[in-house]
């Protein structure tokens, strides 16, 4: 939920990414919620894996979650492209496990965790993106009391089945994006993506 643009911060002279509620939902109290939900269970994360928030602006019914431009490509476009080698899809995996690790010790759930929310850069790091779809774990970490978002009319892979076993949920998705990495773009995958969604 949200439009995403690259900016210029100009007070600290950086490039940042930009990611607004549009204005069809200014004035909708839910996703108000949720767009300001979003911003705080980022915040509670620290990892160098997952892409830092730097703050919450509101400008004439405008919102705006301003956080770290990542450069790179998706994971998704790296898969098109055919298998990732071994000994790079291993690392791949393993930044991915310890940024989940993390969220979930902050008592964040991820839910939307896809190839597409996955930026890799070119010295091989990975950056977990879009939390939008993120759920805080009741009664773990401080960001347990920020409450849930979520996107209507489409069940994520992390949702699917939540029933509080919450150390397993957390990584539910990524097998099948591990499955992906070494395979290529494949069909097979794109149905495993849909039976975990459902």
């Amino acid at each position: 939920m949200g439009e995403v643009y690259r900016a210029v911060d100009t007070e600290l002279k950086r490039e940042v990414a930009i990611k607004i509620l549009p204005a069809a939902f200014a004035f909708d109290p839910d996703r108000l919620a949720r767009f300001q939900r979003e911003a705080e269970l980022l915040a509670s994360l620290n990892h160098s894996n997952i892409a830092v928030l730097y703050g919450l602006e509101v400008a004439d019914h405008t919102r705006a979650i301003v956080m770290e431009l990542v450069s790179g490509t998706d994971l998704s476009d790296r898969i098109s492209k055919g298998p990732i080698p071994l000994g790079q899809a291993l690392p791949i995996a393993r930044q991915i496990a310890d940024a989940l690790d993390t969220a979930h010790q902050a008592g964040v759930m991820h839910r939307d965790l896809k190839p597409s929310n996955i930026k890799l850069r070119a010295d091989g790091t990975i950056k977990v993106l879009d939390f939008g779809l993120a759920k805080a774990i009741e009664g773990a970490g401080e960001a347990g009391r920020a409450g849930e978002a979520g996107r209507a009319g489409r069940p994520p892979p992390g949702k699917a089945g939540w029933a509080g076993r919450a150390g397993e949920e957390r990584l539910r998705p990524l097998p099948p994006i591990l499955f992906s990495a070494a395979m290529g773009d494949d069909p097979v995958v794109a149905r495993l993506f849909r039976d975990i969604a459902h």
